[in-house]
């Protein structure tokens, strides 16, 4: 009879640990889930705020006079001088340091406001022809969350 009640016990034991485990693994998938769910909605709110600055500074460019391009990239104003420049993205100082464009508007739960960097290209040596190209950050809930859009247009008189 001793020797049932043990093995009941024992039993008993193994049922707990065996519940006890689906229990741990489930509450840890559900936070992982929790987790994941946040980090794409940060992702998502960044890179809708690097579209929306995206979207306003391509319809701010016809206001923008050439004159207010420089090579040296003045209030995220870029003058591509030839194929052979060095792009946005050799640049990586340039979103550090302040030099582009923040964005009119925030986003209500953005950690800071998007950027944007306007380069004027221009392929062909008629002064009608203006060709742009246009580089967001966009920044999510946290700082260290970011999304970059980048959008080509061509302005015709």
């Amino acid at each position: 009879m001793n020797a049932e009640r043990g093995m009941v016990l024992l039993l008993s034991l193994f049922v707990v640990v065996i519940l006890s485990t689906l229990a741990f693994s489930a509450a840890q998938q559900t936070q992982l889930t929790s987790m994941r769910i946040r980090h794409d909605m940060d992702v998502g709110l960044a890179r809708l705020a690097a579209q929306r600055a995206v979207i306003a500074q391509m319809l701010d460019l016809e206001r923008l006079p050439d004159k207010s391009f420089t090579p040296q990239g003045d209030a995220g104003l870029y003058r591509v001088e030839a194929f052979t420049a060095p792009s946005i993205w050799a640049r990586a100082s340039t979103w550090q340091t302040g030099r582009c464009r923040p964005a009119a508007r925030v986003l209500e739960r953005s950690a800071a406001p998007a950027c944007t960097i306007v380069e004027l290209l221009r392929f062909r040596n008629t002064p009608e022809y203006r060709a742009f190209r246009v580089t967001a950050r966009g920044v999510g809930v946290r700082i260290e969350t970011t999304a970059f859009v980048q959008a080509y247009t061509v302005l015709s008189p």
